[in-house]
């Protein structure tokens, strides 16, 4: 079973190394916040995963003296990126007349369109 975990831990540290590189380079990512933020989410898991590669190679030691701030750190990560996209996501949800056309085109609302 340490062997599966071990393949699906570096599974996931890779699809987020992948991910961060082919879409960092591929995309304009920077010209939307929509993309910034996609970019950022995945940044931070890549960041996560890339705590845990460092642990597995430098031991617990390092990690336990540092765990304060490394929680920290993670977590107040973690904490922007998942609130800034429900931010993203309830201003797309309920303001569907204050985004760009393009946007409001992709949810199917039309201009000035809104909830109530």
């Amino acid at each position: 079973m340490e062997a599966v975990n071990n393949f699906l831990f570096y599974g996931v540290f890779f699809g987020y190394l992948f991910f961060v590189l082919v879409y960092g380079i591929g995309s304009p990512w920077w010209k939307s916040e929509m993309g910034v933020h996609i970019m950022s989410f995945m940044a931070v898991f890549f960041i996560l995963m890339a705590l845990g590669i460092v642990k597995r190679l430098s031991g617990d030691a390092w990690f336990d003296a540092h765990q304060v701030v490394l929680k920290f750190i993670s977590f107040l990560l973690m904490f922007a990126t998942v609130w800034w996209r429900n931010v993203i996501l309830v201003r797309a949800q309920q303001w569907k007349g204050d985004l760009p056309s393009e946007v409001q085109r992709a949810h199917g609302a039309r201009p000035g369109d809104q909830r109530s």
